[in-house]
């Protein structure tokens, strides 16, 4: 069997991850990803202006987009998301993954930034599919997956890959590297108030990377309002050297964590 066609199961995996999930410790208790046990949730929206040569096809993109997370365990969350792709045609797109800790991040007097406890690497995988709305079995599929280590209270890098079922020329985020700064750590008693960081003061998360098509970078500034409430705004540029090809993203994103 393709695996394209596991789809359905991977979804129906993710939302019993997220109903069935024990907590390992205190439900409730701040986490990197949100609350212990509780289901954190978010919405976002994003615009692509597509810049072509003359004869090149090209069309803008409107991405909408909605998501959970589930801290489960201390060193396990779950994720999973459904987006709505309008390209030059209506596409539906489905995400599962989890994200994988070596260590404990809420061990007692560990220093931690947003991303986790300092110096325990941890690994992010992510299985996306996407169909148009017109045609449900002309299905696609990618894979990502990635590292990161928190290596101080201010910063997190890290690096990662990205596998695509179906060669296209305008792929440009085969590979790609990772850049967290955080200006402001957490004070004693505090850590993970926020998951993204110190209420009041902007997070910074940078990314970019290639393929043999061109290169990409992103920027997503993440603003804590509350304990609970954080808004993100994200710019993306992409390169395509053939055909020649532009592309200037911007967006938002709101995140909600329940019970903080």
């Amino acid at each position: 069997m393709h695996l394209r066609e596991y789809r359905s199961i991977i979804v129906a995996l993710s939302l019993v991850w997220i109903l069935v999930g024990a907590a390992d410790g205190f439900a409730g208790e701040p986490h990197p990803d949100g609350r212990l046990g509780m289901p954190g949730v978010y919405i976002a929206s994003s615009y692509a202006s597509v810049f072509v040569d003359e004869g090149v096809p090209g069309f803008d993109r409107t991405l909408y987009n909605a998501g959970l997370t589930y801290p489960a365990m201390k060193i396990l969350t779950f994720e999973t998301s459904y987006a709505l792709d309008d390209d030059d045609s209506l596409y539906h797109r489905y995400t599962a993954g989890f994200r994988l800790r070596s260590a404990d991040p809420l061990r007692a007097g560990a220093s931690v930034n947003p991303d986790g406890r300092v110096g325990a690497p941890l690994l992010d995988f992510s299985f996306t599919g996407k169909f148009p709305d017109a045609e449900s079995k002309a299905h696609r599929y990618w894979i990502d997956v990635s590292a990161l280590v928190p290596v101080s209270e201010g910063l997190s890098i890290g690096g990662g890959m990205r596998y695509y079922e179906e060669e296209n020329p305008r792929r440009v985020d085969e590979y790609f590297g990772l850049l967290n700064y955080f200006p402001v750590g957490y004070s004693t008693d505090a850590e993970y108030e926020n998951p993204d960081g110190v209420e009041g003061y902007p997070s910074f998360y940078f990314a970019a990377g290639g393929s043999d098509n061109g290169y990409f970078g992103r920027l997503d500034i993440a603003m804590p309002i509350k304990p609970e409430l954080t808004l993100t705004f994200m710019l993306r540029g992409e390169i395509v050297s053939d055909p020649d090809v532009k592309i200037a993203v911007a967006g938002g994103r709101i995140s909600y964590y329940p019970g903080r």
